[in-house]
């Protein structure tokens, strides 16, 4: 599998003893959650940002890859990391939010990031999914311009259908399993302007996490769409995210 220049799995070695292992989404590569794992390293935390299976690279490669597998990267990374630190937060963007809920309700972790987590979709496909897998190889995405930020824009332009089901079931299993068994410190991050995800997923998140109130904060953006590592307001989530890992209250 040949990968896309900058879409490679990111490490950036930090001096504290805590770490954060950083998800990408569906159709995306590890380089739109850079700038916030530079900025944490900046502030002497451990990242990792690992290319999820069969991302990065063709589509055709994206289309063999299953939700199974994407997981299994998310391990992978998380065992990575554990034999260096006892501390260890996940945070994960749309695709990548669901699979840190998964980790969170499965893993030792300390706390998650959730930003433009996927529990409600727009789309009126989604219960055709199965059948149209046979019809349809790929999806037109919505391509958005973030300006400067758009190097780190590497996902492909158009969506595999094949993968969905999968991925819609993992949506499935955190809304109904996981997300009220995490006990761990939570952010959940989620703009209004999101056209992939309903901007209520995020409200639904943060009041059905088993965690305590005064360990989930909900953080509402008002000017970003979906990537909001990359939108208008990436500084005030690069902030949330520092703040915390530091234990104090985004604003």
């Amino acid at each position: 599998m040949e990968i896309k220049q900058g879409a490679e799995t990111f490490f950036l070695q930090g001096e504290r003893p805590e770490a954060l292992l950083l998800i990408h989404g569906y159709t995306g590569t590890p380089a739109e959650l850079r700038p916030l794992g530079e900025r944490l390293n900046a502030c002497g935390y451990t990242v990792l940002g690992p290319r999820l299976a069969g991302h990065g690279g063709s589509l055709a490669d994206l289309a063999a890859s299953r939700a199974e597998e994407w997981y299994a990267s998310v391990e992978a990374a998380y065992e990575r990391l554990a034999k260096n630190h006892a501390s260890i937060y996940v945070a994960g963007l749309s695709l990548g939010g669901l699979l840190a809920l998964k980790a969170a309700a499965k893993l030792p972790l300390k706390g998650g990031i959730y930003m433009s987590t996927p529990i409600f979709v727009p789309d009126r496909r989604l219960p055709f999914l199965w059948l149209l897998k046979y019809f349809i190889k790929y999806l037109p995405k919505r391509r958005r311009s973030y300006g400067e930020m758009d190097v780190y824009n590497l996902c492909n332009d158009r969506m595999p259908v094949a993968p969905l089901p999968g991925l819609f079931r993992l949506l499935k299993e955190c809304k109904e399993n996981y997300i009220r068994a995490i006990k761990s410190r939570a952010l959940i991050i989620q703009a209004s302007h999101d056209h992939t995800v309903l901007p209520v997923s995020g409200r639904y998140i943060y009041e059905n996490l088993g965690s305590r109130k005064e360990d989930k904060i909900l953080l509402s953006l008002e000017q970003s769409g979906h990537i909001v590592t990359l939108d208008k307001e990436r500084e005030k989530v690069f902030a949330a995210v520092a703040n915390f890992l530091q234990g104090t209250t985004a604003s």
